[in-house]
Formats: C-alpha cells, structure tokens, sequence
C-alpha cells in the first residue's frame, strides 16, 4: 500500500494495516503497540508504508 493511500484511511483502518504488516514482517512493535499506527502515519511521506521508516525502525 502507498503511503498515499494509508493516509487517506481512518486511524481505525490505518492500526489494522499496521497490525497486518507487523505479522507479516514478524515486527512485534507494529502489532502490541496501541500506537503505532499514528507513529507510521507521521513518517510515511511517499513510496510504500512498509518501507516507512516508522515500520523499518520497529522491532
């Protein structure tokens, strides 16, 4: 997904993306954490969400 895209969603949609590509890319951060979906959606300027920083640099 674009971070286009993901920012056009609501922070509802926007935390069930983040949790899905946490459990794809095993990112135990993206999934437990109750905000990481604001933390990617404050990073994410351009390209693909899972290549944002906000998903790159959680563990």
């Amino acid at each position: 997904m674009s971070c286009d895209t993901y920012k056009g969603l609501t922070p509802s949609e926007q935390k069930e993306v983040v949790v899905e590509i946490g459990k794809q890319l095993n990112k135990k951060q993206l999934v437990e954490n109750e905000r990481s979906w604001a933390i990617v959606n404050t990073f994410c300027a351009g390209g693909r969400v899972r290549d944002s920083p906000g998903v790159r640099d959680s563990e």
